[in-house]
């Protein structure tokens, strides 16, 4: 329990993403080949969902100092699959949100990633999968319901990212490619960017969906891209 209260804090501030919403939404996609994201985190000892998040700190990073801030932490709601092997065909969400911090004051890449690779522990991960499993099924449906809205809630998190590992073709609609189709989200109520990195087998696609009160979140696929190339380049 003191894992998901841990999640309750207050994410700092960040004022770009403070900005009241429009409620109109815009839309970016970036791609990427798939190998090369395999061959970074096979080079760093790591994994895709860690380098889908250093990159996306070196970007947010940017952004920050593209707007004069100072760049800060950032918080970032991770979706998280507490489904046990029983439930992997069961309709539904089986999910719980966790928070991860965003080292964007960091300037050094392979700072970035050992900060979130710790953060992205396997025994870390699993405590939190039987916590969240344990307050669904043991507390009462009001209490572990209204976690969720807690955990939900935008000043617990400034953005919302997850990476799913689709394994299948890029898709298309005769002959045009449709990048990003499979791979939008929608930001929190109160949030005003949602990422996914959707993994196809040639290709990954880095979709932004993002209301246009941060109009910088048109930047942020090519951004991320860059911060993905500063990684490599340390390789």
């Amino acid at each position: 329990m003191s894992d998901v209260a841990r999640s309750l804090r207050g994410s700092g501030t960040w004022p770009v993403l403070r900005r009241p919403p429009t409620g109109e939404l815009a839309t970016a996609v970036g791609t990427v080949q798939t190998r090369r994201l395999l061959a970074v985190s096979r080079a760093l000892g790591t994994d895709v969902s860690a380098v889908f998040l250093t990159a996306l700190t070196g970007a947010m990073r940017a952004v920050a100092l593209a707007e004069e801030e100072r760049p800060a932490p950032l918080t970032l709601l991770w979706p998280l699959s507490v489904r046990t092997g029983g439930e992997r065909g069961a309709v539904g969400n089986f999910l719980t949100m966790v928070r991860r911090r965003l080292p964007c004051e960091e300037p050094l890449p392979l700072h970035r990633l050992a900060s979130l690779s710790r953060q992205l522990e396997p025994g870390r991960v699993e405590r939190r999968m039987h916590t969240s499993r344990a307050l669904m099924r043991r507390a009462p449906r009001p209490v572990s319901l209204g976690t969720l809205r807690l955990l939900m809630r935008p000043r617990h998190a400034s953005l919302t990212g997850t990476y799913f590992p689709a394994a299948v073709p890029q898709p298309v609609l005769g002959e045009a490619r449709l990048d990003g189709a499979l791979g939008l989200g929608a930001p929190l109520p109160g949030q005003l960017c949602h990422l996914t990195l959707l993994r196809y087998r040639a290709e990954c696609a880095l979709s932004v969906v993002h209301d246009t009160a941060f109009a910088r979140g048109a930047d942020l696929p090519g951004l991320w891209l860059t911060a993905l190339a500063e990684l490599e380049a340390v390789v």
